[in-house]
């Protein structure tokens, strides 16, 4: 799959944003990118590495399964104590961008109908 889109699309969005992932639910994996200005990047292990990208495709599997009873996701958002997660997908394709804790959720909000329409584009 050729996609039209790069970690830099997802960080021109927000400064917020420290890490920017895209994948599909084939299990690949288009990129998973650390922002010049991260507070913590979290670089995993390759035990951990593969844990995270089974996670984005969890999460993009159930979506896509929902869909008859749920209708299309609009966004995930995760908090866990080191970062929040924002996850948007539109049919195979997913996007991920993880920022700080101190980050406004209503910012997360806004930015996931722009993560959208990027996916949108890629298509």
């Amino acid at each position: 799959m050729n996609i039209r889109l790069t970690a830099e699309d997802v960080f021109d969005l927000s400064s917020k944003i420290e890490l920017a992932v895209c994948g599909n639910t084939k299990g690949e994996v288009f990129f998973r990118k650390h922002s010049f200005n991260a507070k913590l990047p979290v670089s995993p292990g390759p035990e951990f590495e593969s844990l995270l990208y089974f996670l984005d495709e969890t999460f993009a599997e159930a979506s896509k399964r929902l869909i008859p009873l749920l209708g299309k996701t609009r966004y995930v958002l995760i908090s866990y104590e080191r970062w929040f997660e924002l996850f948007v997908m539109e049919e195979d394709l997913y996007l991920m961008a993880a920022f700080s804790t101190d980050t406004n959720i209503q910012v997360m909000q806004e930015l996931s109908t722009k993560m959208h329409e990027l996916l949108l584009k890629a298509l």
